[in-house]
C-alpha cells in the first residue's frame, strides 16, 4: 500500500516525526515544516488519509496495530536512526503503542492524547462532547464536519477550519469505524502500563481549552520519564496546538528536542 510521506531536511538521523490524529493528515503540521527550518521533519499520511490509498483489508490496517505498522515501515524505508516521534491526538497512542516494537526512537511528544489502559477508561480520559463519536462514524455531513472543527480547534481560531475541513473529507470514512471496531475487539496495548515504564523521555503538551482531553487525567498517570516533571498548558489554544499556537509549540518541541539530543 502506497503511504503518502512529506519530509524536510537530512532525515536520516535527528529528525522529528509527525504522526497526525483521527481524519486528519499530515496537513496538519503543515505550520512546522513552513516554520521549523534547522530540524529534519518527516509527516506521513496514515493509510486511508489524505494522499494515501484506502486500505484494501480496512479491517487488518485502521486499527492500532496496522498504523503502528505504517510507521515501522516508514522508519525502516527511509532508515531513520534517533529520532523522536510527535503524536497528536490519535497520532500519539500510535507513537506508545509503537515505542516497543522501534529502535532508534529517542523521545515522544503527545498532545491531545490521553494514554489509555485496558479496559480504557473512557470516561474520565475524555470530557463529555457531541462531537466525540463523529470521530467513529463512517459519513460525515457539512453540519458534522463544522462540529468536529469545533472541537478540532479552538473557536477562537476559526481561521483553521476551512483546513480542517478538508483534512477530514480527504480521510477515508471506514478509517473510522474500522478503528472503533479494532478497539473493541481489543486490538490495542496497555498504553498506561507502556507509559510507566518506558525509558526514553515523554513529553506531554496540553491546549488549555481542549474540549476533549481531560486534563486532570493525564495529571494522575504514572509517568516517570515525564519531561520536566510537568504538563506543558499551551494558553489560548483547543485540541490542536501545533495549529493555533504555532510559535509556542514550536518552541517546547524545539526545547524538548535540544534535551533529547544533548542528554549524553
Amino acid at each position: 500500500m502506497k503511504t503518502n510521506v512529506y519530509t524536510k531536511g537530512n532525515i536520516e538521523s535527528g529528525a522529528v516525526i509527525f504522526i497526525h490524529g483521527n481524519s486528519l493528515n499530515g496537513e496538519s503540521f503543515r505550520k512546522q515544516f513552513d516554520t521549523i527550518n534547522d530540524t529534519p521533519l518527516v509527516a506521513i499520511d496514515l493509510p486511508g488519509h489524505g494522499l494515501s490509498q484506502k486500505a484494501e483489508n480496512p479491517e487488518a490496517v485502521y486499527c492500532l496495530p496496522g498504523y503502528v505498522d505504517a510507521i515501522k515501515q516508514l522508519v525502516s524505508e527511509f532508515k531513520l536512526h534517533d529520532y523522536i516521534i510527535v503524536g497528536h491526538s490519535l497520532g500519539g497512542h500510535i507513537a506508545i503503542e509503537a515505542a516497543d516494537e522501534l529502535t532508534g526512537l529517542k523521545g515522544i511528544i503527545l498532545f491531545g492524547t490521553p494514554p489509555l489502559g485496558i479496559p480504557p477508561d473512557m470516561a474520565n480520559a475524555f470530557l463529555p462532547n457531541p462531537a466525540m463519536g463523529l470521530l467513529f462514524q463512517k459519513d460525515l455531513s457539512d453540519e458534522e464536519i463544522d462540529l468536529l472543527c469545533n472541537s478540532l480547534a479552538d473557536p477562537s481560531h476559526i481561521e483553521l477550519y476551512p483546513n480542517l475541513a478538508a483534512q477530514l473529507k480527504a480521510s477515508d470514512g471506514n478509517s473510522r469505524t474500522y478503528l472503533l471496531h479494532s478497539i473493541g475487539a481489543g486490538k490495542q496495548k496497555n498504553e498506561l502500563e507502556i507509559v510507566s515504564r518506558l525509558n526514553i523521555p515523554v513529553a506531554i503538551f496540553h491546549g488549555a481549552n481542549d474540549p476533549i482531553i481531560n486534563l486532570e487525567y493525564l495529571k494522575n498517570m504514572n509517568c516517570p520519564t515525564l519531561w520536566e516533571n510537568t504538563i506543558h498548558i499551551i494558553k489560548d489554544s483547543g485540541h490542536s496546538p501545533q495549529m493555533e499556537k504555532t510559535e509556542d509549540f514550536n518552541l517546547l518541541l524545539k526545547r524538548f528536542y535540544d534535551f533529547v539530543f544533548s542528554v549524553k
